[in-house]
């Protein structure tokens, strides 16, 4: 999309994509092509499942205190990811939120659970604007 909008805007553009799922490596690996590419901009724009692995398909399988602390674990990763691309490239770095779910296992009694799946990803994506702004 990017590619097809720079284009119909007479703008140049060299686009630069992590094969899927291995943003993580490429933010960590000061030697990965990310960072051999030099972006002036990059997007982190990462899929729900890459970040909440089973909790995003059974999060009732754990207890609401190991979905807190699966999330802060999530957290702690992510700004450990930006953190290292801040060191090793010049460019700017947008992160996106997560998306926010469509549905729950549980139905209408999400809203009844404490710390449900929605409220688990509410927290992280307002942990990052706490962080980044």
């Amino acid at each position: 999309m990017l590619a097809v909008k720079s284009d119909n805007l007479g703008v140049p553009v060299d686009i630069y994509t992590s094969d899927y799922n291995q943003y993580a490596q490429a933010m960590i690996d000061k030697r990965s092509q990310l960072f051999k590419f030099k972006p002036d901009l990059c997007f982190l724009i990462v899929d729900n499942r890459a970040v909440l692995k089973d909790m995003l398909f059974l999060p009732y399988a754990i207890k609401d205190s190991e979905r807190k602390g699966f999330i802060k674990q999530a957290l702690k990763e992510t700004f450990n990811y930006i953190e290292s691309f801040q060191k090793n490239c010049d460019g700017k770095l947008i992160v996106f939120n997560l998306a926010l779910p469509n549905y729950s296992p549980l139905g209408i009694l999400e809203e009844k659970t404490d710390f449900s799946l929605k409220q688990a990803v509410e927290f992280f994506n307002k942990e990052l604007r706490v962080e980044l702004t």
